[in-house]
């Protein structure tokens, strides 16, 4: 069996402690040391506890029965819009370097939230994207995967392998935590983000590929050569890579 390195020492304020909060307290701004990644502007310049907002937050018992899964807060990101017209999410660059013939994987609880917070109702559940990235590329990604009953969080995985010759090498890994706000439902929470790395053997696959997509929730990453990624019309995620790629995506997303 690899052996397996614990990486979170290099994500900053992976719990989301920072700033020290009372129960049910929340910010108005990103927990410390993590950015907002909000292409479209959705989240006001100076936003209020009604408007749209991403912050950190101590949820109380009406939220979570076990409340935060791991220390007092969680990344929460919070969207007044119509469901399919934002996207929103958390960001950071960590400082971990790719390195070659290793498997990177990143894991994160997933919160969706009962009651109610500061009078907002929190009944429904928006969905949510976990991106893994190369600098700013996209390498995996967990896109609303997980069935998450009220008052509750799971365990979103992604996975990553670097192998010698890829363009990844030497960029630092980050994430994105996203509230896709693709269902009913306003608010997403994020809590005890963590990364392990383990030592493989990989090589990258240099000839061309032509993949296709399964029945189920599928992952196509492209190759060194010209490739033709086609979707499944479930849940493909499709990534070209260094060669000139054809890709052909899914009906649904």
């Amino acid at each position: 069996m690899a052996e397996s390195t614990n990486l979170t020492t290099s994500i900053k304020n992976p719990s989301f402690e920072a700033p020290t909060l009372n129960d049910g307290a929340f910010t108005l701004t990103p927990p410390t040391s993590w950015n907002i990644f909000d292409s479209f502007g959705f989240i006001p310049q100076n936003p209020t506890s009604t408007s749209s907002k991403l912050n950190a937050y101590n949820p109380t018992k009406s939220n979570y029965l076990g409340e935060a899964p791991n220390g007092q807060n969680v990344g929460s990101i919070n969207l007044i819009q119509n469901p399919n017209v934002a996207t929103v999410g958390l960001a950071q660059l960590f400082d971990t370097v790719i390195q070659s013939n290793t498997q990177y994987t990143l894991s994160v609880d997933i919160g969706n939230p009962a009651g109610s917070s500061n009078g907002i109702d929190l009944t429904g559940f928006p969905g949510y994207r976990v991106l893994l990235l190369a600098g700013d590329e996209i390498v995996a990604i967990d896109n609303n995967s997980l069935n998450i009953e009220e008052g509750k969080f799971a365990t979103s995985s992604v996975t990553f392998t670097a192998a010698d010759g890829e363009s990844f090498i030497g960029k630092n890994l980050g994430v994105r935590l996203i509230n896709a706000l693709t269902g009913e439902g306003k608010q997403v929470d994020f809590d005890d983000v963590r990364l392990r790395a383990s030592t493989v053997i990989a090589s990258a696959v240099k000839d061309n590929q032509t993949l296709y997509g399964s029945s189920g929730n599928t992952t196509l990453n492209g190759s060194l050569g010209n490739d033709i990624l086609f979707g499944n019309g479930l849940s493909t995620n499709l990534f070209s890579r260094d060669g000139n790629d054809q890709v052909f995506g899914a009906s649904k997303s």
